[in-house]
């Protein structure tokens, strides 16, 4: 399948938008916002970045830039998703989306519990699967990966894409923008019409090591599709990833056994009932008198009484003798 790279800048007021327009124009195709840091501080442009960006066309989002060494994560969800429930929520938006790139006194797993504990609670709060921004070396070095499996990530790597499964990859922090300046900009590989899948509720990124109930209604899924009878456990292993990787062999997708928004959404295409229309019931004519002449019929006479014509005959004679 043929996909186009497109762009997304990431502004906060250290880099504000002077013209979203000319943003557009340039080609971008979205804006992710600073909203908050912390649980103190609020991005006094992110109510302009979030309304000008939708209002303009683009696709939009939020990020939180997490400060773990000084607050619990559940503050900061909370006080991220207030801000941003503020100025228009997570409605025709990206899903609520934490920056984690500074450590705090936490050991690798300490620190990947405080990230997921944030992202269950903004979770919990929105009913949107939040995303994880971070840096691969950040993620290799103080997190914890195979605990993040089933986490869709956001990952700045400004070599070679890194071999883990990403939603976005922030490939540069000194772009020039119109309309900006010098801006980070990450890439999504795929279709608009898939970018925009994730800002209408959409968030899917499964790969083996996924667990959960998102896994199960996969499992069901290709096991209406294809015919097959996976165990419906939850459990995104070697089978599932299997089955992953026909289903896109026949769906001529890019097959990397990863249940991404391309796969979904042929998937949920095939499962789709074929469309029937309400059969009308072919009106039936009423049958054609057919005109069959009747052969016309002289008229034919009384048949006589023979008493009478007895009596005249009789009559008759008596002239004739006398």
């Amino acid at each position: 399948m043929l996909t186009v790279a497109l762009k997304i800048i990431d502004v906060s007021n250290l880099n504000p938008v002077s013209d979203m327009q000319s943003v557009r124009g340039a080609g971008y195709v979205g804006v992710i916002a600073k909203a908050t840091e912390g649980v103190t501080f609020d991005d006094s442009t992110f109510a302009y970045h979030y309304g000008a960006a939708q209002s303009t066309g683009l696709v939009r989002g939020s990020y939180h830039f997490a400060r773990p060494a000084n607050n619990g994560p559940i503050a900061e969800a909370d006080h991220y998703v207030r801000y941003v429930q503020a100025h228009g929520g997570f409605t025709n938006a990206f899903p609520p989306t934490l920056d984690l790139e500074v450590t705090g006194p936490q050991s690798p797993a300490g620190l990947t519990s405080w990230a997921l504990t944030w992202l269950q609670r903004a979770e919990a709060t929105t009913g949107r699967k939040p995303w994880l921004y971070t840096y691969w070396a950040f993620l290799q070095d103080n997190l914890v990966f195979s605990d993040l499996v089933s986490t869709p990530l956001w990952i700045a790597d400004y070599g070679a894409a890194p071999p883990v499964p990403y939603i976005l990859r922030q490939y540069t922090d000194h772009e020039q923008v119109p309309g900006v300046g010098l801006c980070d900009v990450s890439v999504f590989q795929g279709t608009l019409a898939e970018l925009q899948f994730y800002t209408q509720g959409g968030n899917t990124m499964l790969q083996i090591g996924s667990q959960g109930d998102a896994v199960k209604a996969l499992q069901d899924s290709l096991n209406k599709a294809l015919g097959v009878h996976l165990a419906v456990d939850g459990i995104f292993g070697p089978a599932t990833q299997a089955a992953v990787r026909s289903f896109q062999a026949i769906h001529h997708l890019s097959i990397d056994g990863i249940y991404g928004p391309q796969t979904e959404s042929a998937l949920q295409t095939a499962l789709k009932p074929v469309s029937s229309f309400p059969v009308q019931p072919v009106p039936v004519a009423e049958p054609v008198p057919v005109y069959q002449p009747v052969a016309e019929t002289k008229p034919v006479a009384p048949a006589p009484n023979i008493s009478q014509a007895v009596n005249l005959l009789q009559q008759v004679l008596k002239l004739l003798e006398g």
